[in-house]
């Protein structure tokens, strides 16, 4: 499914791209064709982006709780808190 994802995330970069050329906005069948296929696949793109930025921010986190000062500690195991549920629910989507 990841690497699903991650394909679909270069294809959406290539598009983008692609969207910018002079090339693809002056000829209106290509830039239609190209705007049709960034909207087919941005929502999935999206979450998949949120999905790894809180995989990154749970990670960073759990790396804080091996730091000996009690208040990085803290803070680390608040931000775990809040981003679990995020995860569970970008899963879900």
């Amino acid at each position: 499914m990841i690497d699903r994802l991650e394909q679909m995330e270069r294809r959406y970069n290539e598009l983008q791209a692609q969207y910018a050329l002079p090339e693809v906005i002056n000829d209106h069948e290509k830039y239609t064709k190209t705007a049709r296929a960034l909207r087919e696949i941005e929502e999935p793109v999206e979450k998949f982006r949120e999905l790894k930025q809180v995989r990154q921010g749970l990670a960073d986190a759990r790396a804080m709780l091996a730091e000996s000062d009690a208040d990085m500690r803290a803070m680390a195991a608040e931000e775990i808190a809040t981003l679990e549920p995020r995860e569970s629910r970008s899963k879900k989507s």
